[in-house]
């Protein structure tokens, strides 16, 4: 054997002492795998060695005084089931064979003992041992991987139960084989989950750590009963299952929790938390309709707002106008939107959405309102050929929509759209008059010695009014429309004074002034001198 450590134990139990010194001295026991503890006269004196020390394997005569090897093995049968006894007799009496094997006794032999009978007898023991330390190893190891699934385990029950996935008569069952029981005979359920904070953007890991930080403080929040059934359901929300001795202190308990929880919240975590709680129902058969009324109060955080705890007779008794129709606010955002006017936008969004909670409208009917709203967002963005992608981002604003979880985050979700809208806008127009300036400079350009040309013509040649153009022209040139025409026309005629000998009234009429006294004065006010003057200097 590699290591002694590895090695079993073992005692030599016989009252005749050339017995036992000849298995101390001439058996190889290291090579069998043994480590030799000692040797005893009497069953009794092995006994009292075992209570100091227990061994796994013991050889003993049977024929001994004060404890003879049968009582001996009855003894290690109820004291230490995991070791192996030999027995060593020098009768062969069937009876003896007979109550070895009722004392489970490992091997049987008959003396005068062979070295290679005592060899093979080692051998199969020791093999014996072998499997016992794996199934000991298996089975711990199969405890320990229980013990770390059990929440998993516990988790998927409770669901089942919430769910109505498991039959009434095998909640108990199930509840047992994981180590749990109801606390009490009134239950109430309670949903909580963590609200986003409107106009803070939060990663999948965020939420995460977050509904996590939640869990640990429901399950570590003081009171009554301590059996509290603690976990998260399929849509990740934090679920509690309390209770009590009546209907009445079932669903006291249930809100002093939640009121108590609120608070810890508050101090403890830097996002807010809503809870549902549905009624009281005796026992579990009725506590999947308490979980199903836990996460519509739950669901109403929509419209009262972040950081409350909503109780399902307030939420099942909220009016919901459901004849309520704002069009014509939605008509007036879409025209505030077109028109670039995003203030105006924003303000009838807030009024729309005063108005869903002076109305108590159910969530529903809110996200139906908005899905239209978004729906003509859409259709507009595509009349104006604007991708709308580039206003709603990378995510679909119906998904968006039923992951925002209150008015307060949509309203913020609205108006970062209408603030893209307003940035997509504004870049699109902002190339467009780029591209009409730069169209109308190359026609003017062309055209600047034409005494005809005016505002009007140039607009018609690009496909734009005179107030846009005289807008974006003079935005993008700094200068007006005659302006920048005089400036051509006033540096051309330098060229031509500098380069020709031609008269200034020929010089007049080829820039494009009919007048050659008007050019003259023109040129002046352009260079603060007249064409004879700037020729002369020149």
């Amino acid at each position: 054997m590699e290591n002694r450590a590895d090695r079993y134990t073992i005692i030599v139990v016989d009252d005749e002492q050339i017995i036992r010194d000849g298995l101390q001295r001439h058996v190889d026991w290291d090579a069998q795998g043994y480590r030799l503890l000692g040797t005893c006269e009497d069953g009794a004196q092995a006994v009292a060695m075992l209570e100091e020390h227990p061994v796994d394997v013991i050889i003993s005569d049977i024929s001994m005084p004060f404890l003879d090897g049968l009582e001996l093995s009855e003894v290690v049968r109820k004291r230490y089931p995991r070791t192996k006894v030999i027995l060593l007799t020098g009768h062969d009496r069937i009876e003896y064979a007979q109550e070895a094997v009722r004392q489970h006794v490992a091997s049987f032999l008959l003396k005068p003992i062979t070295p290679s009978e005592l060899r093979e007898v080692l051998a199969s023991t020791r093999s014996e041992l072998d499997q016992d330390r794996k199934e000991t190893l298996d089975r711990a190891r199969l405890e320990r991987q229980l013990a770390e699934s059990m929440p998993l385990l516990r988790e998927r029950i409770l669901n089942r139960i919430i769910l109505g996935q498991l039959s009434v008569p095998g909640i108990p069952g199930a509840l047992e084989l994981s180590g749990m029981s109801m606390p009490g005979d009134f239950l109430v359920v309670l949903v909580a989950d963590h609200d986003e904070p409107a106009g803070r953007d939060r990663s999948s890991t965020d939420v995460e750590l977050d509904l996590i930080a939640l869990q640990n403080l429901v399950e570590r929040t003081d009171g009554e009963p301590p059996g509290r059934l603690v976990f998260r359901d399929m849509d990740g929300r934090v679920v509690c299952i309390t209770g009590g001795a009546s209907f009445r202190e079932a669903s006291s308990e249930a809100l002093r929790f939640a009121e108590d929880l609120n608070a810890r919240v508050a101090a403890k975590l830097d996002t807010p938390v809503s809870i549902g709680i549905g009624r009281a129902v005796a026992g579990v058969k009725g506590i999947v309709q308490s979980y199903r009324e836990a996460g519509f109060a739950l669901s109403y955080r929509f419209t009262v707002g972040s950081g409350r705890i909503i109780e399902y007779d307030d939420a099942s008794g909220a009016g919901d106008d459901l004849a309520w129709n704002p069009t014509d606010d939605e008509h007036e955002i879409i025209r505030s939107l077109g028109a670039g006017r995003i203030d105006d936008s924003t303000e009838r969004v807030r009024r729309m959405i005063q108005d869903m909670r002076e109305r108590e409208l159910g969530p529903d009917h809110c996200r139906l309102i908005f899905l239209r709203l978004v729906a003509r967002i859409i259709d507009t963005a595509v009349d104006l050929s604007v991708e709308p992608g580039l206003v709603f981002g990378d995510s679909s604003p119906i998904d968006a929509l039923a992951t925002l979880k209150t008015l307060d985050r949509i309203e913020a979700w609205l108006v970062e759209v209408f603030e893209r809208w307003h940035e997509v806008l504004g870049s699109r127009r902002q190339q467009r008059s780029l591209r009409k300036a730069a169209e109308a400079q190359e026609y003017i350009r062309h055209r600047s010695s034409d005494p005809d040309l005016s505002v009007e013509r140039v607009c018609s040649a690009i496909g734009v009014g005179t107030s846009y153009f005289s807008s974006i022209f003079k935005q993008h040139t700094g200068k007006t429309f005659v302006e920048y025409l005089t400036s051509l026309r006033m540096e051309r005629a330098k060229e031509l004074l500098r380069a020709s000998d031609q008269l200034t009234y020929e010089i007049a009429a080829e820039v494009g002034y009919r007048d050659p006294h008007y050019f003259s004065n023109s040129f002046k006010r352009y260079c603060g001198i007249t064409p004879r003057e700037y020729r002369n200097d020149v």
